[in-house]
């Protein structure tokens, strides 16, 4: 009766161990597999948003020619020259670092 005994523990060792064995491939297996998957994710997510900001971006041409128009006539006759004044310059830090701390949208 004691080597039945001892017989059916090996046998239910060995039963677990293959158990744990075919578990852990099956873990393998889905583990790669999920990361596959996160990976395509990723890269269409960064694909959609590549195309969404170069659409968004590029200006139609009609729109290209009237900005620059604009700017043309906004700069005809005047060159920009630097700032030299100190009460000029400390104004334009105090500005800039206000835009960089407001809030955005």
């Amino acid at each position: 009766m004691g080597t039945t005994f001892r017989t059916a523990a090996v046998s239910a060792l060995a039963l677990g161990s293959l158990t744990v064995a075919a578990g852990a491939q099956v873990h393998a297996a889905t583990a790669t597999s999920h990361s596959a998957r996160i990976q395509k994710q990723k890269a269409d997510v960064i694909a959609a948003a590549a195309k969404e900001k170069s659409s968004r971006t590029t200006p139609s041409p009609e729109a290209a020619k009237a900005l620059k128009a604009k700017k043309a006539a906004a700069t005809k006759g005047q060159t920009p020259r630097p700032v030299t004044d100190p009460a000029a310059v400390r104004t334009l830090k105090m500005k800039t670092i206000a835009m960089a701390h407001a809030p955005k949208g």
